[in-house]
C-alpha cells in the first residue's frame, strides 16, 4: 500500500486531478455549499441559500425578488438565450425575448461564442433546465480556474506542492472576492492557461505552444467582456516582453515578433465577436451615460485605457476631463500606473544584470510579479491619489477597478508562490509571516466588500468569526507548514484529502432541499404565463419582481433591458415615450429624473410595445404612483450618503423604498394631489437585505410643514434585528390635509436616529401613499393571477405583427439625433392615432392610407431569428411588426426581397402587395457577422495547424 501511495504520488497527473477536483472538496466542506456576495453578481452554487438568509429569503441584495434564496445570474438570461438557438441548429446572434430584441452575440456580454459553454448546453439540454446543473457548472467554471494556476505555476518550475497551494488560493480568491459577473469569469478564467502555454512557448522554443497561446486568448476574448479583456490583453503584453527581453539569450527579437503575432491572432480569431459587435456600436449607445469602457470594443480599450497609462496618463486625463467620466481614476493615478510599470521593467533589467540569465532567473519572474501587483494596486486604489491630495478614496467606482481584480489576485499568488520557492530553504519564518500577510492581503485588495462580507459570512451570532472561515485559513495554513516542516508532505497531503471527501458526504445536500430550491426559482406565475406563450406578445416585470432580462431564461418576453448598449432608436423611444431608462432598473445610471407613475402604462405610446402582462407584488395604480414621491425626495438630496432606493421584501411583501443608514436627516418639497386628506408612510428596517444587524434598532420620525407649519408628526421606534414583532412594516398616517380639493406644496422631514451602535441598520421609508390612490386600478388592465404574485392582462393589448391604415413621412436629416427628434416630434403630433399610423423614414416614402380590415392573417410563427406568416387581401396593405427596426433584418414576400422601413422611430414597417396566401419571411442576416465569422475560421485554420507542429525554434 505504501509503495502504490508513493507510486503515485510521484505521478504529475496525480497532482494535477488534485489541483482539478481539491475546489469542489473545499466548496462543499470550507463553504458548506452556501454562496455570499452583495449583489447579483457572484454565481449561485449549491442547493444551500446564501448566508445570513433562509431558503425562503429573497435574494436580499439582488434587485429581483424572483429567486428568493438565490442569486440572479447577471448574465445568464442571454446564456441560456444562446444555448436554446444553438440547440435548434442556429448561432445566436439576435435574442427576441430582450426588450423589442436586440443583438445577442454582438453584445459581447452575452459569451454566445465561448466553447466551454457546450456542456452547459449539453446538461441544459439532458435536465430540461434543471438550474442545480447550472449551479454545478459555475463550480466546475471554479475548478478549471485552479488547475489552470496549479499549470501555471507548474511552467515556471515550482515544486508540485507549492503549484497546489497556489491553485487553492486562486481559487479561494477568486470565490470570495470576484467581479463583477460570471461573463467576467469567461475572460478571466483562462488567464492562467494562456500564461501556461507562453511558458512553455518560451522555455521549451516549441512553435505548437505559440499556436496554443494564440487559441486560448481567442477563446479568451471570446468569453464577451471587453472591461475585463483589455486586462487579459495588458497581461499577454508585457508578459511576452518580459519573457522575449528578459529571458531569452538570442533571437529576441524573433520571438518578440512571435508573441505579436499571438495577440493579434487571438484578436481575430474573435472577429465574429467583433464586427457583429461594431455594428451595435455604431447603431447604440450606452445605457450608463457615458461609460465609454462599456461601449468601445477591446482593441478601443487599449487605445483609449492601456496606451495613455504607458505615456504618462496625459492623453486620457484630457479625455477623462471633457467626458466627466468621473467613475474612472484620475489622471494621477494614470501616472501612477507609468512610473510603477517603469520602476518595474528597471528592477528587471537591473538584477537581469546583476544575477544574469543562468543564476537563479526565477528571481526575475519573482519581481515582475510582484511588480505587477504593485502596478494594478497603483492604479486600482490611488496610491498616487493619496501621496498628491493627501486623501485616501474609499473605493474607486472604477471600470479598472472591478475588472483587474482577478490579475491582482493571478500576480499576487504568483509572487507569493514564487517567495515561497526562493525562500523555502532558509527562511520558514519569514515564509510563515509573510504567507500571513498573503492571506490579509488577499481581503484587502477588495476592502470595499469588508462589511458587507464579514456580516454575511465571517460574522457568527455566537461564535463572533465564522467557524468555516476560520477552518479555511488554517486548512491553506496547515498545507503550508506540512509543505516546511514535514518531510514526507505527500502522504500528508493524502490524509487531507480523504478527511475532505469524508466531510464532502457529510455536507452533502438532501434532495428534499434541491427541489425546494428548484420550486422557489421558477414561481407558478411563470409556468402559467409560459403555458400561454406563443411569442405574440410581451411582458412587463414592474414592482421589481423581475430583473430586466430576466425573461429570456423562461422564454419571455420583457420590454425592459439591462445590456451596456442599447439600440440607439429604442433608447430615444424609451426615454421619450415611457419613462427615463433608470426606471428600468438598469445598472449605472446616477440620475434620479425618472418617474414611473401608472401613466407610463396608460397611453397610446405604451400600446406599441405589444405588452399583454404585468407582473407586480403590488396593486398596478399604488406600486407606480408611489414612486413619484420616492424618485422626488431623492432628486432633492442628491449629495446625501447612504440614502437611496431598494426593495425591501418583509414578510412576503415588497415595497420600493427610500433607505437611510442612520443616523441621517433629510427634506424635500411634495405636491399633494387634488382630492386627497391623508398621506400613508411604511418605515421598516431591512433585517438581513444588507447584511444581519447587530445595533440596538433605530427611531424613525416624520414631520409635515405646511409654509413652515407643523401639520403632523410621529415617531417610531424600531428593532427588527432582536425584535420578531419588528419586522414588519408599520404604517403612519399624516392628516389631514387641509383644502382637500386643491393641490398644493408641502414639506416633509424624514429623521432616521440610531439607538446605541447602529451598525448595519438600514430603515427604509416605503409607501407614499395617498388615500385618494390607494386601490385604484387601471380600468385597461384585468386582475387574472393573484396568488404568489399578481398577473394584470392589458385588454388594449395590439399584437407584435398587424396591419396600419395610415402611413406617414417624416422630415429626413443627415443628423441621426435630429432625425430622430422629428420623428418624435410628429408622434407626439399625432398621439390620439399612433396605433393605427406608421411614421416612415425613407427618401422614397409617401404618405397613404391602408385598409387593414380588408386583410386575413394565418400562420404566423414567431422565432429569434425567423418570423413567417401568410396574409390574403384585395389591395395593398401595411405592416406593422413591433420589433426594433436594426440593420441585417430583411423581408422576402414569396422568396422576393423586399424593403423593410423603420417606424414609429423604433419599429418595423413593410409595404406588402395585395394577393391570395401570400407568404411573407423575416429574416436576420447581418453582413457583419459573416465577415467576421470569415476571418475567425481564416485565422483559426493556420492556429490550428501551428498547435500540431512538433518544430522547434532552433
Amino acid at each position: 500500500m505504501k509503495k502504490t501511495l508513493q507510486n503515485i504520488s510521484k505521478k504529475e497527473t496525480f497532482y494535477i486531478l488534485i489541483a482539478f477536483f481539491l475546489p469542489i472538496l473545499y466548496y462543499w466542506t470550507v463553504f458548506f455549499g452556501k454562496s455570499f456576495g452583495y449583489d447579483c453578481a457572484p454565481s449561485v452554487m449549491g442547493n444551500y441559500p446564501p448566508y445570513g438568509q433562509t431558503p425562503m429569503t429573497p435574494n436580499s441584495y439582488c434587485i429581483t425578488l424572483l429567486d428568493p434564496g438565490a442569486y440572479i445570474w447577471a448574465h445568464v438570461p442571454n446564456w441560456v438565450s444562446a444555448i436554446r438557438q444553438y440547440l435548434s441548429g442556429l448561432f445566436p446572434i439576435w435574442d427576441q425575448n430582450i426588450g423589442t430584441g436586440l443583438p445577442l452575440a454582438a453584445d459581447f456580454i452575452t459569451s454566445a461564442y465561448f466553447i466551454p459553454l457546450i456542456p452547459f448546453a449539453l446538461l441544459f439540454k439532458l435536465t430540461q433546465g434543471n438550474f442545480f446543473y447550472l449551479d454545478i457548472f459555475f463550480l466546475f467554471r471554479y475548478m478549471l480556474m485552479s488547475l489552470g494556476m496549479y499549470l501555471f505555476l507548474r511552467s515556471c518550475k515550482l515544486d508540485r506542492f507549492i503549484c497546489l497551494i497556489g491553485s487553492l488560493a486562486f481559487f479561494s480568491s477568486g470565490y470570495f472576492i470576484y467581479l463583477p459577473a460570471m461573463n467576467h469569469h469567461n475572460v478571466d478564467l483562462v488567464l492562467p492557461f494562456i500564461g501556461w502555454s507562453i511558458n512553455n512557448f518560451y522555455f521549451t522554443k516549441k512553435i505548437k505552444w505559440s499556436g496554443i497561446s494564440t487559441l486560448l486568448l481567442g477563446l479568451s476574448m471570446l468569453g464577451g467582456m471587453p472591461e475585463s479583456s483589455i486586462f487579459i490583453l495588458f497581461f499577454s503584453f508585457i508578459y511576452v516582453c518580459f519573457l522575449s527581453l528578459f529571458y531569452i539569450n538570442k533571437k529576441k527579437v524573433l520571438f518578440l515578433v512571435v508573441g505579436g503575432v499571438i495577440i493579434l491572432g487571438g484578436l481575430l480569431l474573435s472577429a465574429v465577436l467583433y464586427f457583429h459587435g461594431l455594428e451595435l456600436v455604431f447603431n447604440g449607445l450606452s445605457s450608463h451615460h457615458g461609460a465609454g469602457v462599456q461601449k468601445w470594443i477591446e482593441w478601443k480599450n487599449i487605445i483609449i485605457f492601456i496606451l495613455p497609462e504607458l505615456i504618462g496618463g496625459i492623453g486620457y486625463f484630457i479625455l477623462s476631463y471633457q467626458d466627466k467620466l468621473d467613475f474612472l481614476v484620475r489622471g494621477w493615478n494614470h501616472i501612477g500606473f507609468t512610473i510603477s510599470y517603469l520602476f518595474l521593467m528597471s528592477l528587471i533589467f537591473i538584477f537581469n544584470i546583476w544575477k544574469g540569465n543562468k543564476k537563479d532567473p526565477l528571481i526575475k519572474f519573482f519581481i515582475f510579479f510582484l511588480g505587477l501587483t504593485i502596478i494594478l494596486l497603483f492604479q486600482n486604489y490611488g496610491i498616487v491619489h493619496f501621496f498628491v491630495f493627501e486623501q485616501f478614496p474609499v473605493f474607486y467606482q472604477t471600470q479598472f477597478t472591478k475588472y483587474s481584480s482577478t490579475l491582482i489576485n493571478f500576480s499576487l499568488i504568483t509572487s507569493t508562490m514564487l517567495f515561497l520557492h526562493y525562500f523555502i530553504k532558509k527562511r520558514t519564518r519569514v515564509v510563515l509571516i509573510y504567507y500571513f500577510f498573503f492571506i490579509a492581503l488577499l481581503f484587502f485588495i477588495n476592502y470595499h466588500y469588508w462589511n458587507i462580507i464579514k456580516d454575511n459570512v465571517f460574522y457568527h451570532p455566537k461564535f463572533g468569526l465564522a467557524p468555516n472561515i476560520l477552518y479555511a485559513v488554517i486548512l491553506i495554513t496547515f498545507l503550508t507548514f506540512c509543505l516546511l516542516v514535514i518531510k514526507r508532505t505527500k502522504i500528508i497531503l493524502i490524509i487531507v484529502l480523504i478527511i475532505l471527501f469524508v466531510e464532502f458526504y457529510i455536507y452533502l445536500p438532501k434532495d428534499g432541499d434541491q427541489k425546494r430550491r428548484d420550486s422557489l426559482r421558477k414561481p407558478p406565475a411563470i409556468s402559467y404565463l409560459q403555458s400561454i406563450n406563443d411569442h405574440s406578445f410581451r411582458i412587463l416585470g414592474i414592482d421589481n419582481i423581475l430583473v430586466p432580462n430576466l425573461a429570456t431564461v423562461y422564454d419571455l418576453s420583457d420590454i425592459r433591458i439591462l445590456e451596456p448598449l442599447w439600440i440607439d432608436r429604442y433608447f430615444y423611444f424609451i426615454k421619450n415615450f415611457y419613462a427615463e431608462p433608470d426606471a428600468f432598473r438598469i445598472t449605472g445610471i446616477k440620475e434620479q429624473q425618472a418617474t414611473q407613475s401608472a401613466d407610463i402604462v396608460n397611453n397610446n405610446f405604451f400600446s406599441l410595445l405589444s405588452v399583454k402582462y404585468l407582473l407586480s407584488y403590488n396593486n398596478i395604480e399604488t406600486a407606480l404612483n408611489d414612486n413619484l414621491n420616492l424618485k422626488e425626495i431623492l432628486r432633492q438630496n442628491p449629495k446625501k450618503q447612504y440614502v437611496g432606493e431598494a426593495t425591501f421584501d418583509i414578510n412576503r411583501l415588497s415595497r420600493s423604498v427610500l433607505f437611510e443608514h442612520a443616523p441621517n436627516d433629510i427634506k424635500a418639497v411634495l405636491v399633494k394631489p387634488r382630492g386627497a386628506s391623508y398621506l400613508y408612510i411604511y418605515p421598516a428596517t431591512a433585517q438581513g437585505s444588507f447584511g444581519n444587524q447587530k445595533g440596538n434598532g433605530v427611531k424613525l420620525t416624520a414631520k409635515i410643514f405646511i409654509n413652515k407649519r407643523l401639520i403632523d408628526s410621529q415617531e417610531r421606534m424600531i428593532n427588527a434585528g432582536f425584535k420578531s414583532g419588528d419586522q414588519k412594516w408599520f404604517e403612519m398616517k399624516f392628516g389631514p390635509f387641509p383644502d382637500k380639493n386643491n393641490s398644493y406644496k408641502f414639506t416633509i422631514q424624514l429623521i432616521t436616529d440610531p439607538l446605541g451602535n447602529n451598525a448595519f441598520d438600514w430603515s427604509g421609508w416605503g409607501g407614499f401613499e395617498w388615500d385618494s390612490e390607494i386601490n385604484r386600478t387601471i380600468d385597461k388592465y384585468k386582475l387574472i393571477y393573484d396568488k404568489e404574485m399578481k398577473i394584470y392582462e392589458n385588454q388594449d393589448f395590439l399584437p407584435r405583427l398587424r396591419f396600419i391604415s395610415k402611413t406617414m413621412c417624416a422630415k429626413d436629416e443627415a443628423n441621426k439625433e435630429k432625425n430622430f427628434e422629428n420623428i418624435i416630434n410628429l408622434m407626439k403630433q399625432n398621439k390620439d392615432n399612433i396605433k393605427q399610423t406608421a411614421i416612415i423614414e425613407s427618401k422614397n416614402c409617401q404618405a397613404m392610407k391602408y385598409h387593414p380590415e380588408l386583410t386575413k392573417l394565418s400562420q404566423t410563427i414567431f422565432n429569434d431569428q425567423k418570423i413567417s406568416f401568410t396574409y390574403s387581401s384585395p389591395k395593398d396593405q401595411y405592416g406593422f411588426l413591433s420589433d426594433t427596426y436594426y440593420p441585417g433584418w430583411e423581408i422576402y414576400i414569396n422568396e422576393k426581397k423586399g424593403k423593410i422601413d423603420p417606424a414609429n422611430l423604433t419599429f418595423r414597417g413593410f409595404k406588402l402587395p395585395k394577393g391570395e396566401n401570400m407568404q411573407v419571411v423575416i429574416k436576420y442576416e447581418p453582413w457583419t457577422f459573416k465577415i467576421g465569422l470569415i476571418i475567425t475560421i481564416l485565422t483559426l485554420i493556420p492556429a490550428v495547424y501551428i498547435s500540431l507542429s512538433k518544430n522547434k525554434i532552433n
